[in-house]
């Protein structure tokens, strides 16, 4: 009761003060909570295609290190297949000297048919003179049966001659298929010593490598694992 009256103001002629925000649009990313694996799109296991031994893993070929296509991952031992090549282009050689023999047998034997016909067009001649001479009385039936006896002789050897004439193009092609036979064994030889040089497929890091010096490969086998690490999912 002994305090002061405290002072009075007309509220209506003020405005009332009040705290206010101003709201604008700002872009949030969405936040994700997940589990999973990492993997590179582009990924290749390289494999042996032959069966060998590996000879050499260079140094440089390790697990994290870039390569580039082409970079040599490993190197198998090219001999078993060096030889198949060698083999087979020597035999090659033959069967070429064979074919020559049979295109020298065959111009030997045109220049052998015509000195055939050639006899046997003089056998029928001289049986021809023989027998007509024979019908004047002046030759004897021995002499007739000489001149059939030489005409049967050289029909004999143009037969003979024929007969052979006749195998020559089944050698002849028997002979080109055992060279064609051989050239492909000679190209997929030479195929085989380019394989044993494994090679990476792209660009890219090496993911893994999966054997070591002397081990034994077959193909299929895998050598070593390349990623491409610029496009993951």
């Amino acid at each position: 009761m002994t305090a002061p009256a405290p002072g009075t103001i007309d509220a209506g002629a003020t405005a009332a003060r009040v705290v206010g925000l101003e709201l604008r649009e700002e872009p949030i990313a969405r936040r994700w909570i997940g589990y999973g694996t990492v993997e590179a799109v582009d990924m290749a296991m390289i494999p042996s295609r032959v069966a060998s031994t590996v000879l050499e893993v260079p140094d440089s070929i390790r697990t994290g290190v870039p390569v580039a296509v082409g970079t040599v991952m490993a190197r198998l031992d090219p001999s078993d297949f060096e030889n198949q090549y060698e083999v087979a282009v020597q035999q090659g050689r033959e069967i070429e000297a064979e074919l020559a023999r049979i295109s020298t047998e065959e111009d030997a034997l045109d220049e052998r048919k015509e000195i055939a016909a050639r006899e046997l067009d003089l056998a029928t001649s001289d049986l021809a003179r023989v027998r007509q001479a024979r019908e004047r009385g002046a030759a004897l039936p021995r002499e007739i049966d000489l001149a059939e006896q030489k005409v049967l002789a050289a029909q004999r050897g143009v037969v003979t001659l024929d007969e052979i004439a006749s195998t020559l193009p089944a050698r002849r092609r028997a002979t080109e298929a055992r060279r064609d036979q051989l050239a492909a064994s000679a190209a997929l030889a030479r195929m085989q010593v380019e394989r044993c040089v494994v090679t990476a497929p792209f660009d890219g890091v090496v993911a893994e490598v999966f054997v070591d010096e002397g081990e034994q490969v077959l193909p299929g086998s895998p050598v070593a694992r390349v990623l491409d690490p610029t496009t993951l999912e």
